[in-house]
């Protein structure tokens, strides 16, 4: 409550809360199926426009271990260049793919000991959101390493680089739709919102503690 209330000094009246509708159950919505990167890359030129839209060259992602379907969704998708307040693109022309142990080492700080096994996409203006090796899922780290160089624990943010990519271009094209609703209004826009990430990437809601879960929360308190 003390983080509400310190909101509310700050920003003057604070509109009251929309109440709160639970999660739809994976079993209640039915699953978007994928599309091919280039569709995907259509879904972010309608939501961010084809400035908005970085694109990776061939050799940019062609180093060892970067799964195929992740080269193949940063060369045809692409991603959101500058999406505030939610993510920035690692977007640097003609440069590979760095691992977060890189980013860290070009940065000057301490990476942790498995920073080699993420591959930075961008990042949400506090962690670096990366593909993690192995699991080929998105997840948010943070650049530097915990104390005596511990590895913290990566937050789920999406099953994978296709499904984080749609959701970002759902929520870019509902964002600007979120503007000057009233708490009811807006209300209602989260519980499409919601819906539609069930359907676009079930697992991404499926800990309180994932990403989009922690940004779902905001919204409903009002705080986005």
């Amino acid at each position: 409550a003390h983080h509400g209330e310190l909101h509310q000094v700050a920003d003057g009246p604070a509109r009251p809360a929309p109440v709160r509708v639970p999660l739809p159950h994976p079993s209640q919505v039915q699953p978007v199926p994928p599309v091919p990167p280039q569709a995907l890359g259509q879904e972010l030129e309608q939501s961010f426009g084809p400035q908005g839209v970085f694109r990776f060259d061939q050799r940019a992602v062609s180093r060892q271990g970067v799964p195929d379907v992740v080269a193949q969704t940063l060369v045809w998708a692409g991603l959101p260049v500058d999406f505030g307040p939610f993510f920035w693109a690692q977007a640097q022309p003609g440069r590979p793919v760095p691992t977060l142990a890189e980013l860290a080492a070009e940065r000057g700080v301490r990476p942790a000991a498995d920073a080699g096994s993420y591959l930075v996409m961008g990042n949400d203006f506090g962690r670096q959101l990366c593909v993690q090796y192995g699991t080929a899922h998105i997840v948010a780290v943070p650049l530097e390493a915990g104390p005596g160089g511990q590895p913290a624990v990566p937050q789920f943010v999406n099953s994978g680089l296709p499904e984080f990519v749609r959701c970002m271009a759902m929520l870019g094209r509902m964002w600007r739709l979120r503007y000057g609703l009233t708490p009811e209004q807006a209300g209602r826009w989260t519980v499409d919102f919601q819906a539609q990430l069930v359907a676009l990437d079930a697992p991404a809601l499926g800990s309180p503690e994932s990403w989009w879960s922690v940004l779902l929360e905001q919204m409903w308190d009002g705080l986005l």
